[in-house]
């Protein structure tokens, strides 16, 4: 049981698979929206408990994810869904980010915009 996010890496570039599921990604980049984009409201009021809830809420949705939908093993669906609960409990927005960018791309969401893979 490999928990180290980097050995997971590249464990998944050698077997040609994407390091996260789509629905992952889009799992953490909605959360992170929803529970972030209420603090402008709230002034920041809300931010202890939005931090706890984000990034409990991701981690348990990505790991079922990746351990049923994407069938990974249990160390690397807990190492991918600790750094993807971590990214959604960062009281900063995500989606436009360096973070967010690497989660998508991560992702292969990047291949929907080629039109050979629609075909």
């Amino acid at each position: 049981m490999d928990l180290n996010l980097k050995n997971v890496i590249i464990s998944d570039k050698k077997k040609g698979k994407n390091i996260f599921h789509p629905l992952s990604a889009i799992i953490t980049i909605a959360t992170d929206v929803v529970f972030f984009g209420a603090d402008v409201i709230t002034l920041g009021l809300d931010l202890p408990v939005s931090i706890a809830l984000a990034g409990s809420l991701t981690l348990i949705a990505t790991f079922l994810v990746q351990k049923f939908i994407n069938n990974d093993n249990i160390g690397e669906s807990l190492a991918k869904s600790v750094f993807l609960g971590i990214a959604a409990g960062i009281p900063f927005p995500i989606a436009g980010g360096v973070v967010g960018l690497f989660i998508l791309g991560s992702a292969g969401l990047k291949n929907f915009s080629q039109k050979d893979k629609l075909k």
